[in-house]
């Protein structure tokens, strides 16, 4: 009779744990449903959130060699409306020369050059310097405007146009509204210019104010 209520027991017991395993395996299999579902519910919308931002990738990309502002030769990928992104080659001096180019100087020196930014500033805080603008238009024409006084700021200043003495000459005081304006590269944007890069527009570097109303430099 022990032995039965004591089978009888063990039976018991055996039953109420298999029931608990059966419900702990309900249970753990409810949690794998829920994971998986929040797994693909998460999958789908990290590739929502990269096509999003494969688009804005996209709407990045430049639609010339001009506006992707290049600053070297190669190939760049540009974008045109109604077409798929594609490479194209890209002449960097066709986006006119950066800030670098116009901080050291380029060109002959026996022929067409610029001494560069830095140079001109360092002559100009040695001693007094005068500016001496000639200009010369197609027909053969020469004018000319002397300033009494130039000097440049630092490469932090942007090389600020910050003195400009009293003007002679023919040409007209045209460079009088740049005075105290900052360099402007198409790389380096300075000017007062709010809806374009000055520099990007004309195709080279100059102490731009909203644009302006001389302009000497070419693109080489």
């Amino acid at each position: 009779m022990k032995f039965a209520i004591w089978c009888t027991l063990c039976f018991l017991a055996v039953r109420l744990r298999l029931s608990e395993s059966l419900d702990l395996v309900e249970q753990l299999e409810a949690i794998y449903e829920k994971a998986d579902t929040l797994l693909s519910r998460l999958k789908e919308e990290l590739q929502q959130h990269t096509n999003r931002a494969q688009k804005s990738i996209n709407l990045l990309l430049p639609t010339s060699c001009l506006t992707a502002a290049i600053d070297q030769n190669g190939l760049y990928t540009i974008e045109v409306p109604g077409l798929s992104p594609f490479p194209v080659f890209c002449e960097s001096q066709l986006a006119g020369l950066g800030w670098t180019e116009y901080k050291q100087g380029f060109g002959d020196l026996e022929g067409k050059f610029f001494l560069g930014l830095e140079k001109v500033r360092a002559l100009t805080v040695l001693e007094p310097f005068e500016l001496y603008d000639h200009v010369e238009d197609f027909d053969g024409e020469r004018r000319h405007a002397r300033f009494e006084e130039f000097a440049l700021g630092t490469e932090e200043d942007a090389y600020a146009k910050n003195a400009l003495g009293r003007y002679t000459g023919t040409a007209g005081d045209s460079l009088r509204s740049h005075r105290k304006m900052k360099f402007s590269t198409y790389d380096r944007d300075n000017d007062r210019e709010f809806t374009k890069n000055c520099a990007f527009y004309y195709l080279g570097g100059w102490w731009y104010n909203a644009c302006l109303d001389r302009y000497v430099f070419l693109l080489s």
